[in-house]
């Protein structure tokens, strides 16, 4: 507590005022506390993490524009990533997506984090409600054989892996001219 800061300052010797020292903690807290991220390490086959890079301008050498996706996987383990360009994100994308990734990592991890797109969720994880998966994602990953799990809406650190491949993606973008 700041009045036991105070308290002991003034036994050394300090002379100032108690808002003084008070203020100083404030700004001290702020800008030196910051929210604790628990990093996890899983075993070999637990997860994956899925996300999308949406809407990125690509230009071609004759100067023509194109926008595709990138759709991006990463394993929790090993860190195999898996990224294949589409042009939209349907849901038959996804899914074709997925199954690609699974064939090119050479099977199925036992649970996949997704944020809350629309093709994966009807309605997201909110204080007072639980995440319902969409009936045809809930099947396709029932018969794929795993857990879908989905993040925090606003907490992209959830799925920290897939996250830094983006920011990757973001940052070769610039060679882009």
């Amino acid at each position: 507590s700041y009045k036991a800061i105070f308290y002991f300052l003034t036994k050394h010797g300090y002379v100032g005022s108690y808002t003084t020292v008070k203020r100083y903690c404030r700004n001290y807290t702020k800008a030196h506390i910051q929210k604790a991220t628990i990093r996890i390490e899983t075993t070999p086959g637990l997860s994956a993490q899925v996300d999308w890079k949406e809407d990125l301008k690509i230009v071609s050498r004759s100067g023509e524009i194109f926008v595709i996706n990138l759709f991006l996987y990463v394993l929790g383990y090993s860190r195999m990533k898996y990224l294949e360009m589409t042009f939209d994100r349907k849901q038959d994308t996804v899914f074709g997506c997925l199954i690609n990734a699974f064939d090119y990592c050479g099977g199925v991890p036992h649970e996949i984090w997704f944020d809350n797109m629309k093709t994966v969720v009807d309605r997201s994880k909110s204080q007072f409600k639980q995440v319902v998966f969409n009936e045809r994602f809930r099947q396709f990953a029932k018969d794929a054989g795993f857990k879908p799990i989905a993040c925090r809406p606003f907490r992209p650190q959830t799925k920290g892996k897939v996250e830094a491949l983006a920011r990757t993606v973001d940052r070769l973008l610039v060679f882009n001219q």
